[in-house]
């Protein structure tokens, strides 16, 4: 006889639930494959805030000296930075208006959007140079020193007008506007022009005022005399002697020696 085949014991699970090991499987892929791609952005987030300094480009900063305000602003907005007037002053080289120093310097970098400080030139203030002729030399300096201007040096000249030790004027001269802190000179006579008498002696007339008229002189009184032992119509003697230095524009006395009439 065959034996009967034996009903193999069947699990029953409560509630009608089956098996969920596939299921569970797939959930676990699904987290892991999460977690994954928030550590990803979590480190790639980090990485951006801590290295962004480091690999954002700079810009190279270009020389704004010599421009306008204005000028700069547009040409920085270009490179995508900004410019800003910090303060004005008086400046010598650099023409009113126009930018005389900036913070950073030229070629520096910075990052996008940073500001570059300038200063802008008010150029130099125009002072009228004073009039300070007859002065005397200190007060002819005070006078200039008071309207803003440097006196570089002082010169003597003759003059025949203005005494000497007097102020007789100023280079560049009176009366023309100047940068204020210019150099200016000045002129302090030494008394009218020294000139030297000539000699005359045996010379005509005619030929002694040529001679005299030649050096700055004039001739002064003329006395005559007769003097047999020399020869007429000449010039015996002079005063001042020939050699002598005296002021120009000086007169000079003749003694000519003339034959007696009858």
């Amino acid at each position: 006889m065959d034996q009967q085949q034996q009903p193999q014991p069947q699990v029953h699970f409560s509630g009608g639930a089956k098996p969920q090991s596939g299921v569970s499987i797939v959930s676990v892929i699904l987290v892991s494959f999460f977690m994954s791609a928030l550590i990803s952005v979590g480190t790639f987030v980090l990485c951006f805030l801590f290295l962004a300094p480091v690999i954002t480009p700079k810009i190279k900063v270009p020389n704004l000296v010599g421009m306008t305000p204005d000028a700069a602003q547009m040409m920085m907005r270009r490179e995508g930075l900004s410019v800003v007037v910090d303060s004005e002053e008086e400046n010598g080289e650099v023409p009113k208006g126009q930018i005389a120093v900036q913070r950073p310097q030229a070629s520096s970098e910075l990052a996008r959007g940073g500001t570059v400080s300038v200063v802008v030139s008010k150029g130099l203030e125009m002072v009228m140079i004073p009039k300070i002729e007859g002065m005397d030399s200190a007060v002819a300096r005070q006078t200039l020193e008071g309207a803003g201007l440097v006196v570089s040096a002082t010169e003597k000249a003759p003059s025949a007008d203005i005494p000497e030790g007097k102020a007789v004027g100023t280079y560049p001269v009176a009366d023309l506007k100047i940068k204020k802190g210019t150099p200016v000179k000045i002129i302090i006579s030494e008394g009218p022009r020294k000139v030297t008498v000539p000699s005359l002696i045996k010379s005509t007339l005619d030929a002694a005022s040529s001679k005299l008229m030649s050096s700055g002189l004039k001739i002064g009184e003329i006395r005559k005399t007769c003097d047999i032992t020399k020869e007429f119509g000449i010039v015996i003697g002079q005063s001042p002697v020939a050699g002598k230095q005296v002021p120009a524009g000086s007169t000079v006395n003749l003694t000519i020696n003339e034959e007696e009439k009858e």
